[in-house]
């Protein structure tokens, strides 16, 4: 636990651009003294893990504001047409396309109302169509 609390202030002093202290008491068997943190994780690993979570971080922002990012599997905007016009069918509705693309099976999907989605690892979002003679088509959003 204290090396674990110790890492945390090591990384955050290091996330803040401040070089500091990162030694913790030496907890291992009947080992005294203490274990140097700077020794086991390098200043630029640290830098690039927080640059990581930063860009997950904005990549989230972005595709819940309207635009997508790779095959917007994360969307979440509120475009619900399809790219030639068709107006999309409500996810949890089964007509007038009968599908398996539900709330039930699909809980992290955001299958909301008529939304543009990518439940399932598509290309981008898509929807199915309120046309019968067209199951469903991509949608046209804006990448990120």
């Amino acid at each position: 636990m204290k090396i674990a609390l110790g890492l945390l202030v090591c990384m955050f002093g290091f996330a803040m651009g401040l070089d500091g202290d990162c030694r913790v008491p030496s907890v291992c068997g009947d080992q005294q003294g203490w274990t140097d943190l700077s020794a086991i994780i390098s200043k630029k690993e640290l830098q690039i893990a927080v640059l990581e979570e930063k860009v997950i971080e904005l990549e989230n922002r972005m595709e819940a504001t309207g635009c997508v990012v790779g095959k917007g599997i994360k969307y979440r905007g509120i475009v619900a047409m399809t790219e030639s016009g068709k107006a999309c069918q409500r996810w949890d509705k089964q007509a007038p396309h009968e599908h398996s693309r539900t709330k039930a099976n699909y809980p992290n999907s955001g299958l909301n109302a008529n939304f543009c989605r990518n439940p399932d690892g598509e290309a981008r979002p898509w929807c199915y169509t309120m046309d019968s003679e067209e199951r469903w088509e991509y949608c046209e959003i804006p990448i990120c």
